[in-house]
């Protein structure tokens, strides 16, 4: 009968392991996940970024040169 007791004690003990792992495995998979978001978010920001600063040197370099956004020049 101890044998039995065993036996089961022992399946209990890899039933829970096994469901310990299994958890493990999808928080660390989330994990992954919210990172790979937060990076996927942080190039998009970097991008609109520098966009931005693009758009704002090219305005910059427009009213310096006298041109206007439809290419027609003003001199003063």
């Amino acid at each position: 009968m101890p044998d039995a007791l065993a036996m089961q004690a022992a399946f209990a003990v890899t039933v829970a392991a096994y469901l310990i792992g299994c958890g493990l495995g999808t928080i660390h998979r989330l994990i992954e996940e919210r990172r790979a978001e937060k990076m996927v978010r942080s190039i998009i920001a970097d991008i609109e970024r520098c966009d931005a600063a693009a758009a704002a040197l090219i305005k910059f370099r427009e009213a310096q040169s006298g041109q206007t956004p439809e290419g027609e020049y003003h001199a003063c």
